[in-house]
Formats: C-alpha cells, structure tokens, sequence
C-alpha cells in the first residue's frame, strides 16, 4: 500500500510546535526523584488542538481496564510491601482537515495510553478513569509533537528548532509585503538611516531577537515599518 504524504498547513504547524510559555508549566514533586517533574495540565493540550484544528478533532477510549500492581519490597526490612493497583486507559487522537487541492478530508490518528493509581477513598476513585483518559490525551497529543518540550533536555530542544524551522519569506509574504520593503529601501535611499542604524533600530524593535528584516516574521515586519512611520509622523508634527 502507498503511503499517501500530506503537509499541514504551516499555521497549524506553528501551533503545534510553538513552545509553551513558561507561566502554564507546573512542577510536581515525586518520590525518589531528584528534580520536580514538568507538566501541563489537560485543559493546555486540549486548547492547542482546538486551536490548531478549529475544533475539528476526536478523542476515542479504546479500552480501559484496573490492573493489580505486584509488591515490591521494602528497601529497609526487605519484606514484600503491597501496592495499589493501576487504572489504564487506551486512547486515540484524530485531527481533521480539508486537503485545499482535493477536498477530501484527511484524518491523522495517534494512539497512546494513560493511567491512574487507585487510591484514596471512593470519593477519589470515582475519577480514576478520568484522570487516566487525561494522560492519555496529553501522551497521545505528545506524538504530534504537542507539549513535547517537556521532555526534550536544551541541546535536543535546540536541535528541534534548527530541523523544524520554517522561513515565512515566501514569495508570496515578499509580495504582500512589498510596500514595507519599499519603505525601508526608501529610508536607506534617503539616507535617513545607514544600514547600522537600520539594524539598531531592527534589534531594538525586536528585544535582540534580529538585526535584520528577513529575520523578523511578516507581521513583525508591518509593526516595525508602523512603528518607524508613527515616529516620523511625531517629529514632524
């Protein structure tokens, strides 16, 4: 069977891959562990595939089941030392879209599994499986690549942004955004900026993040040319 190749569109990979802001990442202590584990809660990933899809995605449980967890043993008596047993869920994703040449709708799927321990009283309990369909959607949202940061060390983080970058100067952005490019050669033209001072006024504009106008993104590009005109604008009044 041919396997049928299809390219999202570059929105939605965006938002996909768009790093989490540090102001929704929880820390959780656990035992034994020497650093706080990173995650997000359900509502995050759910919000991203809302976002990314228009709302058009499914969540399928597949199986769930409770499954009685063997002892381990007492690191101080040796003894055999009971333990809870773990709720399971089997889970898919499903994203939608509509291939713009075709019509044809193309689905993507991701299975993953999530689970709970089974503790506490029934009133606890009663969520068990709720809290596993959670996992599973966070884990099975992490194959797109969703929340995947979290466990991505720097230089592997790194690595993602230098293969999955994507230039936004296509040629259809450089037509759209001619009048900008015009303006800025203008100003060069005119001598009102030297090339230095234009890339002072690029690194100023965008906190260091670039120096020059094919390293901003288009709509960067238009709040920076707006930006340079309101300030002619002010001199000249």
């Amino acid at each position: 069977m041919k396997l049928l190749r299809y390219e999202l569109p570059l929105e939605v990979r965006e938002q996909i891959q768009e790093k989490l802001p540090k102001s929704i990442i929880k820390k959780l202590e656990t035992y034994g562990n020497k650093e706080a584990l990173s995650y997000v809660s359900g509502c995050v990933i759910i919000d991203i595939l809302n976002i990314a899809t228009g709302y058009n995605w499914e969540f399928e449980v597949l199986d769930s089941w409770i499954r009685e967890t063997p002892p381990t043993t007492d690191k101080k008596t040796g003894n055999p030392k009971e333990q809870p047993p773990v709720a399971h869920v089997r889970a898919r994703i499903t994203l939608h879209f509509i291939d713009a040449d075709t019509g044809n709708d193309i689905a993507i799927r991701k299975e993953s599994f999530g689970s709970k321990t089974v503790i506490g009283g029934a009133d606890k309990q009663q969520d068990i499986f709720k809290s596993a369909q959670t996992d599973a959607i966070k884990k099975a949202a992490s194959l797109f690549g969703i929340g995947a940061q979290l466990w991505r060390d720097k230089s592997e983080q790194d690595y993602f942004e230098e293969i999955s970058y994507v230039d936004p100067w296509t040629d259809e952005a450089k037509a759209a955004h001619k009048e900008e490019f015009d303006y800025i050669d203008k100003l060069i033209k005119d001598k009102v900026f030297t090339k230095e001072e234009l890339e002072d006024e690029i690194s100023d504009f965008t906190a260091g993040q670039a120096i020059d106008v094919y390293e901003m993104e288009p709509q960067e590009l238009t709040d920076f040319v707006k930006a340079l005109k309101d300030s002619e604008a002010s001199e000249v009044a």
